[in-house]
């Protein structure tokens, strides 16, 4: 109210205050300006708390799974595997030139031509003084040359007819003998043998019947016999000993006559069988004659007995004589066939020594053509060096030759084929020097180098990745071929005692088509180890704390639906360029984890919210750091 009427009071008055009115008020208004300012600082202050308690999606990562490369990195250029630099030693100026840059030459193509002019009246000059004799001279010396260099360029490119026959034929028995030792090799090994299985399937299995068999027979004759005691010992009737004493004669002459024909060598089979029969028929009538005795019911009873018993009986000798049979049939199969694969084994393993000897010969074939392609060419050799001798009497002829071959130096050609990369010749000027360069640009190469650091965890033969500004985001595939063995040298020949010792390195470019062109800059990334679906983390989300071990902050959703922090410890593995394989216990795949853990470990426990990127969030995040080390 003071206030108030002060202000008021100030307002309607025409005549200026008192001083001591105006330090009053300028008082009062330094005391309402402080009160509002703390009243802004308290709530952009509640305003900050609020904010310091969100957390931005974009400030989070699920854990999810992802193909991680571990891979050292380098640069290089792209080469051809096969450059041909053409040179002349011809001075004369150059006349027409036939191919330019990009150009597909075959080998013996024209490229350039230089102007002989001058040349060609020199040779003419030089012929009219030559007499006859010296151009006949003439022609034997360019006949032998012809003769040699078409024989040393044969046998330079590996064309001899002789040579390329015993290549072949080297080949082919190479890959005979092979053949052979892998037959060998299938035939040693019995089991292998479907022959040999089937036969010893068959032999165990007819081994199993007849055990059966035998042991059904011997059930069956000792039931017989148990019959046959309890007959024996029933007493014969008194009025009938005279045909039992006649049945007992025949069975007595029957079992002789068996053993009469179990002891003869070789048994008959058939005669065994007949006097077993004759046997079994004796012992029935003397049954028969005994029950004769006895009571009706008594004698039914012993002869059902009887009958049984020597049907039974019968039956099982029969079936372990099939069985016996059988096994006898599979054991003679099972050992022809042991045999027969015998009989196999030996003619593989001739076929093998004979598929070697022929290889042996063909290699002693090849090295005679190479000698004999050699001795034609050192035979060529001499006969020119003997036409020369015989021409050497003609100081003119030595001229007149020079200046022929001089002559066919003037057309330069292409040695091997291959596409033009390189013209230095020029219609006009000097035809000495370097005039073309011909290289194979399906057949490429990087040039690299790698420190010395990262050079042991490489070895040929490793996959590597190529990408080019002129390919852009295209993965060339392409393999380590070569490791130079000593680190790159200095002009004086010396590895380099100061900076970083480097290795040079040959990357091959596996695709003819890949896009890359020679003198190209290429990114290289060697491939050291490669891991499908695992769990991986951004370096930075990770922190260790003084007991050693690693940990990430996790968010966990609360049934409020607030994220709680917690901390979890890991395991690391396989790290990429910006990537960290993790692994443990509670490691799963959907995991909620900050992406800067330094700006959160003083809120572990605490419950955060997640919200969207704003203004707001923004300015926070910029005093995180120091929160965290007032709390730290």
């Amino acid at each position: 109210m003071e206030i108030k009427a002060l202000f008021n009071k100030n307002k309607g008055s025409e005549t200026p205050p008192q001083p001591q009115n105006k330090k009053r008020a300028k008082r009062l208004r330094k005391w309402i300006i402080l009160g509002a300012a703390v009243l802004v600082i308290a709530n952009c202050s509640l305003q900050a708390k609020k904010l310091s308690s969100m957390v931005a999606f974009s400030e989070t990562a699920i854990l999810k799974k992802t193909d991680l490369i571990s891979s050292i990195g380098g640069t290089g250029t792209v080469e051809s595997n096969r450059s041909l630099m053409v040179y002349s030693t011809q001075a004369y100026p150059v006349k027409a030139v036939h191919v330019k840059v990009g150009d597909y030459v075959e080998a013996g193509e024209l490229l350039c031509e230089l102007d002989a002019g001058a040349l060609i009246n020199q040779i003419e000059t030089q012929e009219l003084t030559t007499g006859v004799s010296a151009k006949a001279a003439l022609s034997q010396v360019k006949s032998a040359s012809d003769n040699y260099s078409a024989a040393k360029e044969l046998l330079d490119e590996g064309l001899n007819t002789a040579v390329l026959a015993a290549e072949n034929n080297v080949r082919a028995t190479h890959d005979a003998w092979q053949k052979a030792q892998r037959m060998y090799s299938t035939a040693l090994n019995s089991s292998d043998n479907p022959t040999l299985t089937a036969a010893d399937a068959a032999y165990t299995s007819a081994l199993s019947a007849f055990e059966a068999a035998k042991t059904n027979f011997n059930s069956a004759e000792q039931a017989y016999n148990l019959a046959k005691a309890n007959f024996e010992a029933m007493l014969p009737p008194s009025d009938n000993s005279a045909a039992i004493l006649l049945a007992e004669s025949v069975l007595a002459a029957a079992q002789a006559a068996l053993q009469a024909a179990l002891v003869e060598d070789p048994v008959n089979q058939q005669k065994v069988l007949q006097a077993r029969s004759v046997l079994e028929a004796a012992e029935h009538n003397l049954l028969i004659e005994k029950q004769k005795a006895l009571g009706p019911d008594e004698y039914q009873a012993a002869l059902a007995a009887y009958n049984a018993s020597s049907s039974a009986k019968n039956a099982a000798q029969a079936a372990l004589a099939n069985a016996q049979s059988a096994l006898n049939s599979a054991k003679a199969q099972r050992e022809a066939a042991y045999l027969n694969s015998d009989s196999q084994l030996k003619e593989y393993a001739y076929a093998k020594d004979s598929a070697y000897s022929n290889y042996r010969a063909a290699l002693i074939s090849l090295e005679s053509a190479e000698k004999s392609a050699k001795a034609q060419l050192k035979s060529s050799k001499n006969a020119l060096n003997s036409a020369r001798a015989n021409a050497n009497t003609d100081a003119a002829l030595l001229r007149l030759a020079q200046m022929q071959e001089d002559l066919e130096n003037t057309r330069i050609k292409a040695e091997e084929g291959g596409t033009v990369t390189a013209v230095y010749a020029k219609v006009g000027a000097s035809g000495a020097g370097l005039l073309f360069v011909i290289e194979d640009v399906s057949d490429l190469r990087v040039e690299s180098a790698v420190s010395g650091y990262d050079i042991g965890a490489l070895k040929p033969g490793m996959a590597v990745t190529i990408k080019s500004d002129a390919t852009g985001d295209a993965l060339i595939k392409g393999s380590l071929s070569r490791i130079a063995p000593t680190s790159q040298k200095n002009a004086l020949g010396q590895s380099n005692p100061t900076g970083d010792v480097l290795f040079s390195t040959e990357v091959k470019v596996a695709d003819a088509n890949s896009g890359l062109l020679i003198g190209m800059n290429a990114r290289l990334k060697y491939i050291i180890e490669e891991r499908k679906d695992v769990l991986a983390v951004p370096f930075d989300a990770l922190f260790e704390k003084e007991n050693g071990e690693t940990y990430i902050l996790v968010l966990s959703e609360q049934k409020n639906g607030k994220y709680k922090i917690d901390e979890l410890i890991v395991n690391t593995g396989l790290e990429s360029d910006l990537m960290v394989e993790v692994y443990g216990e509670g490691v799963r795949e959907g995991l909620r984890l900050l992406n800067n853990p330094g700006e959160f470990r003083h809120l572990i426990g605490s419950e955060l919210m997640l919200v969207e990127d704003s203004p707001a969030l923004d300015s926070i995040r910029s005093i995180r750091p120091f929160a965290a080390m007032r709390q730290g």
